[in-house]
């Protein structure tokens, strides 16, 4: 299924995947489940809280200008316990090189939180991509490699640097028409623990004398803008619409099915039928693309 699905997103942009236009996204999702002989169940931890069931880490192509999010890779994490357990970024650099594999090139990699090691950072780079991220607010960082240069909090450091607005493709029509304004943002080259070389990294406001950062985000092109930053960490967020269709509308991971096939077909499903809707509207359910 996977497979099939894979190949023709490639066929349908027949090589305009560009670094451009193009990112690719990494997240997990939650997929509550419950039965004795359900494949990899267990007790997990996320932002809203604890929950039982599977635990699916998605690797979607992110399309800029149309503004949605395709499934491309994913897998169903394991327990520590577990003799296949891997760690989340060695998941997600599984689904990278699968994809890569196959044809796909080597665009801009967006993340959250949840993937901001530098051991995940590093490899990307090796595989010859960008890092986008948003950083944890309590990290510790420094303007400055120097041994006597003391760690400080973002805060800190972002606290009287100048700001600009940044505006995006993603911005809503009351901003792009300047009757509501846009984001104000903050950038420095820093360093994290553990990492010998800097990150382009940006505070971003709601007001240009706001007090505080509602986040900061990283990349490891020291070169990109603060704006193309900012655009890129909010093309992040297309993934999580994805998920929501998925759930809200194609029932993802519904179907009464145990075993390792059956959670592979209630996965897959939903996904082809996502993609379908999305990429060929008209030739399989005669819609209008605009409204999908």
């Amino acid at each position: 299924f996977m497979r099939r699905l894979q190949t023709s997103i490639l066929r349908h942009y027949d090589g305009k995947i560009d670094s451009e236009n193009f990112v690719w996204a990494i997240d997990d999702t939650a997929n509550p489940r419950y039965g004795k002989k359900m494949f990899r169940t267990g007790h997990w931890h996320g932002s809203s809280g604890p929950w039982f069931g599977q635990k699916i880490l998605v690797l979607a192509l992110v399309d800029i200008k149309r503004g949605i999010s395709l499934p491309i890779a994913y897998t169903i994490a394991s327990k520590k316990e577990d003799s296949e357990y891997k760690k989340g970024h060695d998941l997600a650099i599984d689904l990278l090189k699968e994809a890569i594999g196959i044809g796909y090139p080597t665009i801009p990699v967006v993340v959250d939180t949840w993937f901001d090691s530098k051991e995940l950072m590093k490899a990307i780079e090796n595989m010859g991509m960008t890092y986008v991220g948003e950083l944890k607010s309590n990290r510790k960082v420094k303007g400055n490699p120097g041994p006597n240069v003391r760690w400080v909090s973002l805060k800190e450091i972002f606290r009287d640097h100048p700001r600009v607005r940044v505006r995006t493709c993603f911005d809503s029509e009351k901003v792009k028409k300047r009757k509501h304004k846009a984001k104000v943002a903050s950038q420095k080259r820093l360093w994290i623990r553990g990492r010998s070389s800097p990150l382009n990294v940006i505070a971003v406001y709601n007001r240009r004398n706001g007090r505080k950062a509602f986040g900061y985000y990283v990349t490891t092109d020291l070169s990109m803008p603060r704006a193309r930053l900012w655009e890129l960490s909010r093309g992040r967020w297309k993934i999580e619409v994805m998920f929501r269709d998925l759930r809200q509308n194609l029932s993802f991971g519904v179907l009464p099915c145990g075993g390792q096939e059956g959670a592979d077909v209630a996965i897959c499903i939903p996904m082809l039928i996502l993609v379908s809707l999305r990429l060929r509207p008209k030739e399989i359910w005669e819609l209008d693309g605009d409204t999908i």
